[in-house]
C-alpha cells in the first residue's frame, strides 16, 4: 500500500495568490482525475474550510496548502494521515 517513490521527488506546486479554498481546489482537481502528487497554495483563501466542515479563519500571511496524492491504505485510517503530517512538519522545526 505505501509507495515510497511517491515521496522522493518534488511534487508540482499549484500557487494562487487568492482563492476560495485549496481543499475545494484539490476536490476539483480529483473530479478531473488528476490524483497528484501536487501541491496546491494560495496566499489567501476566501472560504477556507477546516475539519468536518468547520469556519477556517484565512488571515493573509499564514500558510494555506493542500497536499493532493492518491491514498491507498483503508478509508478508516484516512484522517490519521492529517495528524501524522502535523507532527512531521512540527518535528521538522
Amino acid at each position: 500500500m505505501f509507495d515510497a517513490s511517491v515521496y522522493s521527488q518534488p511534487w508540482p506546486l499549484h500557487q494562487f495568490d487568492s482563492l476560495d479554498s485549496t481543499n475545494r481546489h484539490a476536490a476539483d482537481l480529483t473530479r478531473s482525475n488528476s490524483c497528484g502528487p501536487c501541491w496546491i497554495q494560495a496566499n489567501e483563501q476566501t472560504a477556507g474550510k477546516g475539519r468536518l466542515g468547520r469556519v477556517w479563519q484565512s488571515t493573509t500571511g499564514n500558510l494555506f496548502a493542500t497536499a493532493l496524492f492518491e491514498y491507498r491504505g483503508p478509508m478508516s485510517q484516512a484522517p490519521l494521515v492529517c495528524f501524522a503530517a502535523g507532527l512531521a512538519v512540527t518535528d521538522a522545526f
